[in-house]
């Protein structure tokens, strides 16, 4: 074999070996149902989700929930008792500030709002986010090379 074929080989069988244990990933975690490993990377998507849409100005959680669903198109499903917790994490962390305003209202709204280190944080997420989409689509596209 060729020093060429041979890293061709090789490179294949490192792709290989790769998709073959991200497969046995995804089906172990659809066979046990690993709950931790799902609802962590709901979380990170709708850390990002949220954040992403508070980048734009303030929103009151309704209305925050009616943009991420609209906005989404089914891809991400958040509900009212998934969106106000992550709301109450982010607040708490210092990621967004929320006020209570009536504006005329006989009932006040909370509405929420990205602070410095919401952004900071928006970056980082978006960053990641970033390379996690890159690295996949390269992958995929080598992956596609390989079967021509």
């Amino acid at each position: 074999m060729t020093g060429r074929s041979a890293r061709r080989e090789e490179g294949w069988r490192l792709r290989h070996d790769f998709v073959t244990a991200v497969t046995r990933n995804i089906s172990d975690i659809k066979r046990r149902g690993n709950r931790e490993s799902r609802v962590a990377a709901k979380r990170g998507t709708a850390e990002l989700a949220v954040l992403s849409v508070l980048k734009g100005g303030r929103r009151y959680g309704y209305e925050l929930l009616k943009v991420l669903q609209r906005a989404g198109e089914g891809a991400l499903e958040v509900r009212e008792g998934t969106l106000y917790p992550l709301l109450h994490r982010l607040e708490d962390s210092g990621h967004v500030s929320a006020t209570w305003e009536a504006e005329g209202r006989t009932r006040p709204r909370k509405y929420y709002a990205l602070t410095p280190a919401g952004r900071t944080y928006l970056a980082l997420l978006q960053s990641e986010w970033s390379g996690l989409v890159d690295g996949m689509r390269r992958l995929l596209d080598s992956l596609g090379e390989g079967e021509e």
